[in-house]
């Protein structure tokens, strides 16, 4: 009777994620959404540009191809006491905001008096830049002395891996050879 309980149970939870990625991917919903991240992020993003020039660049990126590890890295290194994160792993502001100003790209980053009293690093890490080559330019005049990790894998097993991605979350109907 318990196990056929937990059954049931995993069952109507596995149908209400199904229902929720549906639901995601309806037009309606996207449309309805904006307004509400926008009221949620609005007065985080206020503080942090106010707060700007007191915060620290990074002096760590890691790009690479997408399914090639960067996530994986970027969780090993925030483990280091000395490591400091961005407000979130993917700022992507080379390559999906480059119009945005450089105090926005600042105001994603820790308070430059933390990092300075650890003598640490500041990470961020975009698998966006790598196939961006206007990102890598303007990386370059943004962060000159920052390092740059890049993380590259055996094209094959990285588009298998990415095919596996999408087919997991029913965004690729075909066959792995029907995709390639």
């Amino acid at each position: 009777m318990a196990n056929e309980l937990k059954l049931a149970v995993g069952d109507d939870e596995q149908s209400l994620r199904s229902l929720m990625r549906k639901l995601k991917r309806h037009p309606n919903y996207r449309v309805l959404k904006v307004p509400f991240d926008f009221a949620r992020d609005v007065p985080n993003s206020a503080w942090r540009l106010l707060t700007s020039p007191l915060r620290h660049l990074p002096t760590t990126v890691n790009v690479g191809a997408q399914k090639a590890g960067t996530t994986q890295l970027y969780a090993y290194m925030m483990k280091h006491p000395r490591c400091f994160s961005a407000a979130e792993k993917e700022v992507d502001y080379f390559s999906k905001y480059p119009e945005r100003s450089v105090s926005w790209y600042r105001s994603r980053f820790p308070w430059r008096l933390r990092v300075r009293r650890r003598q640490g690093h500041v990470l961020e890490a975009s698998p966006s830049y790598l196939p961006t080559p206007s990102a890598l330019r303007k990386m370059h005049k943004v962060l000159p002395n920052a390092r740059v990790i890049v993380l590259l894998r055996d094209p094959v097993s990285r588009a298998y891996s990415h095919y596996q991605h999408k087919k997991t979350r029913h965004l690729e109907p075909r066959s792995f050879a029907e995709a390639i």
